[in-house]
């Protein structure tokens, strides 16, 4: 079996979490990746990972998702490989389309109805400018014309990028077509270990008929997590903490969607996403934002260990 990674997503808004200080514990704790969400209303997730980067020597620097298309290719492009030369090349791009939160769109005035077709043509725009020194570009959004580009990143021919998203019950998603078509991994979340299996199986299979190599495209998978004593307490939390995320009610399905204290619990379940396929597993905070230390802590010592033995 491949190595297993485990990452952590940067808790925006809680307590006592300096970005600086977050990035060493989790490197001395023995994650492989620290990773920083993006939205209008926090700060720059660029900006977080380059600070990130000057205090750390060997965690991934991750984001989870960067919204593509409220960015210009260009600025998205030079930026990451700026990222990639400080940090020696520990970059992961993770994108995705958003449109949960109509503020993300109207700060950026950009249309939310445009958002896939933006995403589509920004990551082409953005490997031309990784791999040429040239580049011209005449598309629907954006335009190019012999533009110059000669910083290039320090991982060839560019550093990884993760589509995020989700599939669907019926067909296949946009999430899973532009994994398929551009992705380096497959990085759904709010998913059973059954529809990962199913979503990344609808990868793999796209980009064989595309003439990519399936096995190029790596598993991964953001997960929220709560660990609590019984499974009862940490369902009742995460319910609550998945609906002031994404609103909705979650009582019903968090066991679908989160994994559950106590330990043993969470394990097992972490197996079942493994066995589907997720080689990358990043955590999201399902716990109150108080015991987010106490949780990273937890995984570390007793969860990580006992999966890694299994890669």
């Amino acid at each position: 079996m491949d190595k297993i990674t485990f990452g952590a997503l940067y808790p925006l808004g809680g307590p006592g979490h300096d970005v600086a200080d977050f990035c060493q514990k989790a490197e001395e704790l023995g994650y492989d990746g620290v990773w920083f969400t993006d939205n209008s209303r926090g700060p720059d997730c660029f900006a977080m990972m380059a600070a990130g980067a000057a205090v750390t020597r060997r965690i991934k620097l991750g984001t989870s998702v960067f919204l593509l298309p409220l960015r210009h290719p260009s600025h998205v492009a030079r930026t990451v490989a700026t990222l990639d030369i400080i940090s020696q090349g520990r970059i992961i791009l993770g994108v995705g389309v958003g449109g949960e939160r109509a503020q993300d769109f109207s700060f950026f005035e950009v249309p939310v109805k445009e958002r896939g077709r933006r995403a589509n043509e920004a990551l082409e725009v953005m490997h031309a400018l990784w791999k040429e020194d040239t580049v011209s570009h005449q598309g629907q959004f954006f335009h190019l014309s012999e533009v110059k580009s000669h910083l290039k990143p320090v991982q060839k021919p560019h550093p990884p990028i993760w589509v995020g998203g989700r599939g669907q019950r019926e067909g296949t998603s946009a999430a899973v077509r532009r994994a398929a078509k551009y992705g380096d991994g497959f990085f759904p979340y709010l998913c059973s270990p059954e529809q990962y299996r199913a979503w990344y199986d609808q990868v793999k299979e796209l980009a064989r008929a595309q003439g990519r190599v399936p096995a190029t495209i790596e598993g991964a998978l953001l997960q929220g997590i709560a660990l609590y004593p019984t499974v009862e307490q940490s369902a009742q939390v995460a319910a609550a903490s998945l609906g002031r995320s994404y609103g909705g009610d979650f009582s019903q399905s968090v066991h679908r969607y989160a994994v559950l204290g106590p330990v043993p619990n969470a394990i097992k379940r972490l197996e079942q996403y493994i066995e589907a396929g997720a080689r990358h597993l990043v955590f999201f905070w399902c716990c109150a934002p108080e015991d987010v230390s106490a949780n990273m802590e937890t995984i570390a010592r007793e969860i990580i260990p006992r999966l890694r033995r299994q890669s």
